[in-house]
């Protein structure tokens, strides 16, 4: 489940947002810092302190004038203030786009302390101008989860550390090899991907280029069936058959796997079926001394090692990634990255480091890599920078580097991306693996194994490796050395038995036939897979005899349009198929699953990204976009009416469809239950004339309240109402991904009050981010309102991003005037047709989000 972890943001009034993966961390202490002397002292930064002496979480809030871009924690010790963030968190961006100034929210947490700890927090502007909080001592709490978010801070911490980091390693090829290589790699083929996907098997998961074994017991785990004729077995990727080795007794399967790493998944597919003819089975080749005496010393390997801490949607840089690494300031970053084998008889190695410019000025920032100035890397504004640096072998060293970057001035502001080592590496095992090159006619010594069962592989031919065999190998002390015989150049691969890989997963994959013409279905229902039973009870609810539902699991989507992974192309390839091509064609589409701008877990949080949104660039930030999906021409706005239940659980489908049953009423959808406008104070628009606006479109005779949120008491008369029981409720204002406004009028702290069980409401919010369902740390108001089992939403029509007030008058006012004439009777079309509306552009389309059924019928 979505929660409060250790740090969130609420940006009131359609303000900038990022999540900084750092703030969550559950840290120990860094390098001891005073607080700088001229640091003048603001009650804009305040403080709140909690422990249960195995953790503490520090919070604050800094609602000033001009809040800071980022943040560092202190905690006083017996010789002052010491800083204990090892890396800033990061506050407001310069230059980003708000109404009016935001409040920033944030927390850091560490393991230990006691009551009476005290702590300060340091707040730094655009200029390097930094300002204190008053200290503040920690108060003990019994229950830290529920100030914290998490149920468990080192659980969360120890998982989300594994993957804020992603090391790499490769091959820098000679030129002659690499084309060889290149002109062996194997083409996707669509079409065998389709009759793989439909016989079904085993579908096996791998996250690292290696040599893998997958075992008899894993197959039949995955129901996959063992008992067939292990040499007609045949392994898959991206449609193509790949060369394995099959145990004589289909004991196990063995495979050279490589994995393209996307924005949106960090696994590659592999497919095995029990085909009705032999399998491709990998080759071998004797190694056959000759009269070569020259020996290889070293090949050129490539390390990559990223950082993912902070996630900016305020930067629009198309598809590729919105996650950077840490803040790069007057206080010195150190980014820790490790290499193995090093030659030291080389001369040089190339260091290529990137990063992303924060602050709006230029950038200037010395660096350096184990204490040795390798030079100074400078940019400007908000563009991504990319420095090369030639420095000597002798400023590396074998094991932990230390890659450190300061910038000159205070008020320059950077993010750290990634740093990319090429070097001469001997051929030395790493972990019993040693991923390699022959060079032209040089004989090859392998050292450094741990045991004598050593294999090599010849992988030059993309998806056909051809094992080496008859290779000398003999003891060197504690380790073992194979020698090759020279021959010209390979890429290869040389493995032990405890150096082969398991697979990351092993699972049964189920026939599917989406691309099939015969198929039928006005409403699609893709849901996640441990959905799929409550899903058939969603389709048996709306199915009827002209009116046929269709259930897809989304990874049959994933596996038939791209082979296997996951993707929100892929989803929407499938509804351009399905909307072209079906007997029936959908007009409909009802997801079943959350999403989230993390697919592939920086956070730490679990993965929660089960059935995507396709991530877009609008005017003023990056959203996830369910329209965006089934926008299958192009124009902005959807081809069929889409929706959400933002599930996480089975339970939260089953709980969503028994509102949708109870809704679905004569009594439930009739408008005269009373309607609900809520308003913002007038700042920037007279909020309160549009609410009337929109009463005006609906018949006299429905009741219509007006609450603003300046009355007397609005946050008690607005609950009140809603608990009445009102067939709409619609706020018109300013907002943020969880309030109206202010938490003091309206926002998810309010949903646990609401009492409207028996008589849901209709909520439309006109405002920002309410609906921002994307976010793995934290519900949306639009969610909240959706999950809630004391009352809130059957629907909720709210936007994922940040929109004007103009615009969306557009599209209200189309909508409460259709409402009113009762001409369309489903959620779903009432939305395309007031979206329709829109003039020009996809922004508003693109970002406003249906939560909720598509198909829910408002009115009889």
């Amino acid at each position: 489940m979505k929660k409060f972890f250790s740090v969130f943001s609420i940006i009131v009034l359609c303000g900038y947002c990022y999540i900084p993966i750092a703030a969550q961390r559950v840290g120990q202490f860094g390098k001891s810092q005073p607080v700088k002397a001229e640091a003048a002292k603001s009650k804009g930064i305040r403080v709140q302190v909690f422990t249960d002496e195995q953790n503490t979480v520090i919070q604050w809030k800094d609602d000033s004038s001009d809040p800071a871009v980022g943040f560092d924690v202190y905690r006083l010790s017996a010789s002052g203030f010491e800083r204990i963030t090892t890396a800033s968190i990061l506050g407001s961006m310069p230059g980003s786009r708000a109404e009016v100034e935001p409040v920033i929210e944030r927390s850091f947490s560490i393991r230990g302390g006691a009551p009476g700890e005290v702590f300060v927090v340091e707040g730094f502007d655009q200029t390097g101008t930094r300002r204190q909080s008053e200290p503040s001592a920690s108060q003990f709490t019994g229950d830290l989860a529920s100030i914290s978010g998490s149920d468990s801070l080192t659980d969360q911490s120890q998982t989300g550390q594994k993957v804020r980091v992603l090391e790499r390693s490769a091959l820098d090829l000679p030129r002659e090899l690499k084309n060889e290589t290149m002109k062996s790699v194997q083409m996707p083929d669509s079409v065998n991907q389709l009759a793989v996907a439909a016989q079904g098997g085993a579908k096996i998961g791998i996250k690292v280029n290696g040599f893998y074994r997958v075992t008899k017991a894993e197959l039949a785990a995955a129901q996959f069936d063992v008992n067939t004729d292990p040499d007609k077995w045949q392994l898959y990727a991206n449609g193509v058959e790949q060369s394995i080795l099959v145990e004589p007794n289909g004991d196990y399967i063995e495979f050279f796997g490589k994995v393209v790493e996307t924005n949106e998944s960090d696994v590659n597919s592999y497919f095995l079926i029990a085909a009705a003819s032999a399998g491709k089975r990998i080759a071998t080749a004797v190694s056959r001394p000759g009269g070569v005496s020259i020996s290889s010393t070293n090949y050129r390997a490539v390390y990559d090692k990223k950082q993912r801490t902070n996630y900016l949607w305020d930067i629009l840089n198309g598809d590729a990634e919105n996650y950077w690494g840490d803040l790069i300031s007057t206080n010195p970053l150190n980014f820790s990255f490790s290499l193995t084998g090093i030659d030291t008889t080389a001369s040089d190695a190339s260091v290529q480091i990137k990063f992303q410019g924060f602050s709006l000025a230029s950038h200037s920032m010395s660096i350096s890599i184990n204490g040795n100035n390798i030079g100074t890397q400078t940019g400007s504004g908000q563009t991504p920078m990319t420095g090369t640096f030639i420095v000597p072998v002798s400023a590396l060293i074998e094991g932990t580097n230390t890659l450190q970057m300061t910038s000159a001035v205070a008020g320059d502001y950077t993010l750290f991306d990634r740093i990319t080592v090429s070097y001469s590496r001997k051929f030395v095992a790493d972990q019993n693996r040693l991923d390699f090159y022959t060079n032209n006619y040089k004989s090859t010594l392998l050292t450094g194994f741990t045991t004598a069962d050593i294999r090599a592989f010849d992988t030059t031919q993309d998806g056909a490796p051809v094992q080496i065999t008859d290779f000398p190998i003999v003891p060197n002390g504690p380790t073992f050395d194979a020698k090759l015989a020279a021959t010209r150049s390979r890429a290869m691969y040389a493995v032990a038995s405890n150096g082969i890989r398991q697979a990351a997963f092993v699972r049964q994959n189920k026939p599917s036939e989406l691309a099939a013409n015969y198929r039928a279905g006005k409403l699609l229902i893709i849901t996640y897979g441990d959905f799929y039973q409550q899903a058939i009870t969603w389709a048996q609810y709306r199915s009827t005899r002209d009116f046929p539902v269709a259930v897809v699991d989304v990874d049959d989507i994933f596996d038939e349009f791209n082979y296997g992974k996951s993707s929100a192309n892929s989803i929407t390839a499938f509804l351009a198929f399905a909307k072209a091509n079906w007997q029936v064609a959908p007009d409909y589409v009802l997801i079943l699953g959350d999403a989230s701008y993390d697919p592939k877990g920086y956070t730490g949080q679990g993965y929660s990204n089960l059935v995507p949104a396709k991530m877009v660039d609008t005017l003023y930030e990056e959203t996830g976009s369910d329209e965006a999906l089934a926008d299958i021409d192009h124009d902005g706005l959807s081809d069929m009416a889409i929706g959400r239940v933002p599930a996480k659980v089975p339970q939260d489908v089953t709980n969503a469809l028994a509102k949708v049953m109870a809704f679905e009423t004569p009594l439930m959808q009739d408008i005269n239950r009373g309607v609900v406008f809520a308003y913002d104070l007038p700042v920037g628009w007279d909020f309160e004339a549009s609410s009337h606006a929109l009463g005006d479109q609906l018949p006299p005779s429905v009741s219509k309240a007006f609450v603003g949120r300046g009355d007397v008491n609005s946050a008690a008369t607005l609950l009140g109402e809603i608990n009445q029981g009102r067939y709409i409720v619609n706020y018109s204002g300013h907002g943020s991904t969880g309030v109206w406004a202010s938490t003091g009028f309206f926002g998810v702290n309010s949903v646990p009050q609401l009492t409207n069980s028996n008589s849901l409401s209709l909520f439309t919010m006109l405002t920002c981010l309410n609906g921002y369902f994307i976010n793995p740390t934290a519900d949306s108001l639009a969610e909240k309102l959706f999950n809630a089992q004391n009352g809130g939403s059957v629907m909720s029509w709210a936007s994922n991003g940040k929109t004007t007030p103009d615009i969306q008058m557009i599209m209200a006012t189309r909508f409460y005037q259709q409402l009113s004439l009762g001409n369309i009777k489903r959620m779903g079309d009432l939305v395309r047709d007031a979206k329709a509306q829109v003039p020009g552009g996809s922004d508003v389309r693109y970002s406003w989000v249906l939560i909720g059924d598509p198909m829910l019928k408002v009115t009889q």
